[in-house]
């Protein structure tokens, strides 16, 4: 499994915010700061699903199992996923699978082997609301 995020930082925002933002949401993956010109991306890599928990949890807590699979079964690709997260609703501790942001969003970059059998995991399909 190989899991890579990256978020915009634009000049008008406060980086130590959108860090906050993306940890709100990756609490373990370690993230790298890079200085471009006129802006700078926060980067993340990991390669453990345990990256993925908080996130995992999130789903449920806030019952968005089908918006979640919506967005992964929507980019599927052979062996990866790509999905984009607010990264307003992340920093105060909200998911918000986001199409399009003015300020950018957080995107997220998921390949794995078996990228159904992933899908299922995270985002498993529902009944009335419930897990099946």
């Amino acid at each position: 499994m190989k899991i890579s995020l990256k978020a915009v930082i634009y000049p008008t925002e406060n980086s130590e915010k959108v860090s906050k933002a993306v940890k709100n949401i990756f609490p373990d993956l370690k993230l790298e700061v890079e200085k471009r010109k006129g802006y700078s991306v926060i980067k993340g890599k990991a390669k453990e699903i345990k990256a993925l928990e908080k996130l995992y949890k999130m789903l449920r807590k806030e019952k968005i199992l089908d918006t979640a699979r919506n967005a992964l079964m929507r980019t599927k690709q052979e062996d990866k996923v790509f999905f984009t997260i607010n990264k307003q609703a992340a920093y105060v501790g909200r998911l918000n699978f986001s199409v399009e942001s003015t300020l950018g969003a957080i995107e997220v970059e998921i390949e794995d082997g078996n990228i159904d059998v992933f899908i299922d995991w995270l985002a498993p399909e529902t009944f009335e609301g419930k897990e099946i």
